[in-house]
Formats: structure tokens, C-alpha cells, sequence
């Protein structure tokens, strides 16, 4: 006959603090109220971006086609062909001034030389004006 060590029973004062420590736990959690979770397209990115006031003009990065898969978001009105041949590098970037360009991204979002004029957000990569790029990520709470 083998004897097996009795397991330990915790004590009342034992189970009432981890009891505390739990519900303490909880209200936390609650009282941070809900978080937004980042966009994870074009037009949820633009339906928080207009929510916030911020009403700038969207040109669908494919010619002819609509901004579910990229556009460019421009502080005044541009063309199309004014905004295809912005070279997306940081060393370019005062060519970008006025214009963040956001594209989804279902596999890698960032490339290295896109410096701080790049960010992913969600499932979307943004690059372009400093200031707007700012802009965006206040609106969403980052």
C-alpha cells in the first residue's frame, strides 16, 4: 500500500483574498470602458475617421475603382494621376505633404524604407503625411 500525501485545502482567508483579487480584477477591466479595436479596412477606417470630423478627400487608389483595397486620403482635392507616381519612401516624403496613402494588407504591411512616414493599423498599412499619419492615430485612440 502506497500513502499519498493529502492534498492542502486552502484556508477561508486564503479563498476571501483571491476572491477580492478577482472581483478587484473585474471592476477593473470594466471601468476601462470599451476599447475600439482598430480598422481593418478602408471604409472602416473612413466611417471613424468622418465620425471624428475629419472629412478629407478619398480617391480610390485604383483608377476607376472604388477604395476597398487602398485610397488616398488628400487634405484638398487632387487627381488620380497627380497621386499614383508619389514614390512610397521616406526620403520622398515632402512630396507626400497633404496626403496619407492606405492600402489593406492580408500579408506584410511595411517595408523598411517607408520610415516614420509608414504605420499599420489593423489590418490596414498607411504611409505619408507625418501630420495626418498623427491625425489618424488620435482619431483612433492610439
Amino acid at each position: 500500500m502506497t500513502l499519498r500525501p493529502r492534498p492542502r485545502s486552502l484556508s477561508p482567508r486564503t479563498v476571501c483574498l483571491l476572491f477580492l483579487a478577482a472581483a478587484a480584477l473585474i471592476a477593473l477591466a470594466l471601468s476601462a470602458g470599451p476599447r475600439h479595436r482598430d480598422p481593418e479596412t478602408v471604409a472602416e477606417l473612413l466611417h471613424r475617421l468622418r465620425g471624428a470630423g475629419i472629412d478629407w478627400q478619398v480617391t480610390p487608389a485604383m483608377n476607376g475603382g472604388g477604395p476597398e483595397r487602398g485610397a488616398y486620403l488628400c487634405d484638398r482635392p487632387r487627381s488620380w494621376k497627380e497621386l499614383q507616381f508619389l514614390p512610397r519612401r521616406h526620403d520622398r516624403a515632402a512630396r507626400w505633404r497633404g496626403v496619407v496613402l492606405v492600402d489593406r494588407h492580408p500579408s506584410g504591411p511595411l517595408r523598411g524604407e517607408w520610415g516614420e512616414c509608414g504605420l499599420a493599423v489593423g489590418g490596414l498599412s498607411l504611409f505619408g503625411d507625418r501630420e495626418m499619419l498623427r491625425q489618424i492615430l488620435r482619431t483612433l485612440g492610439r
